[in-house]
């Protein structure tokens, strides 16, 4: 997952630095790694210096295959 849909949580910052401090996947199904996915992502929340990102990856008949969560760190320079 990339920092981008955390760091578009902080816009108003000029630069900010980020360590990602956590990171889960959790595999649903088996799948074939050839295939097309969806990545779906969003940051729900960014505050504090912390921010959430969650995605999930769904294969071309639409089934969720992967479920992903990442926490980032970030610091103002």
């Amino acid at each position: 997952m990339s920092k981008r849909s955390l760091h578009q949580k902080h816009a108003g910052h000029q630069t900010l630095p980020a360590d990602i401090a956590a990171h889960a996947m959790w595999f649903h199904r088996p799948f074939r790694a050839d295939e097309w996915f969806l990545y779906d992502q969003e940051s729900p929340i960014a505050t504090g210096g912390r921010g959430l990102a969650r995605g999930r990856i769904y294969d071309q008949r639409g089934r969720l295959l992967v479920s992903v969560v990442q926490e980032g760190l970030f610091r103002a320079l």
